[in-house]
């Protein structure tokens, strides 16, 4: 229980800290630098010294990810970081909504519930769950939820959202 604890509170401070990140000079730079480089450096901002900050900043909260990972499972090794593991990983920030703070909270969201979804998909209708379809159903889920994200809300769910909300305080959106 004092694991979960640890979790949440280490995981609220580091997006605090993303938060600030993101809305600091450093944040609106490594998104200037992300979306148009030659712009970047027409307003004056070093390129090297802003991709090596967020190169820092990615290490580190990888680094965070994994150590929090390593707590909760009680040990690492080399085959608890699957290559399917990166692609549900990179699929739910997707989903989320990929940039954003929301976006990454939710998929991480997503991901921590989708066992017990899993687990409730097979009990309903009755798969086998070490069965070849029922071991593979988490990534024909995040698969089909991927092309659905891609089609209907480009920018991820959070940022649905946030055009949603964007449009309905404008006015554009009726009751």
């Amino acid at each position: 229980m004092w694991i979960t604890d640890i979790t949440i509170v280490v995981t609220g401070v580091a997006f605090f800290f993303m938060a600030n990140l993101f809305a600091s000079r450093t944040g609106r730079a490594m998104r200037l630098l992300r979306d148009n480089d030659v712009a970047a450096e027409l307003v004056g901002i070093s390129l090297s010294r802003t991709r090596v900050i967020a190169f820092i900043v990615s290490s580190a909260y990888a680094a965070l990810g994994g150590a929090l990972w390593t707590l909760i499972n009680n040990s690492v090794s080399p085959p608890s970081y699957s290559f399917a593991l990166s692609v549900t990983i990179l699929s739910l920030v997707v989903i989320g909504g990929i940039g954003t703070i929301p976006g990454a909270l939710i998929g991480g969201i997503i991901y921590a519930y989708s066992a017990n979804v899993i687990s409730w998909i097979t009990t309903q209708t009755g798969l086998n769950p070490q069965g070849n379809f029922a071991s593979q159903l988490n990534g024909i889920i995040f698969g089909g939820l991927l092309i659905v994200t891609m089609l209907f809300a480009p920018m991820g769910i959070a940022g649905a959202v946030r055009h949603y909300w964007l449009r309905r305080r404008a006015g554009v959106v009726t009751e």
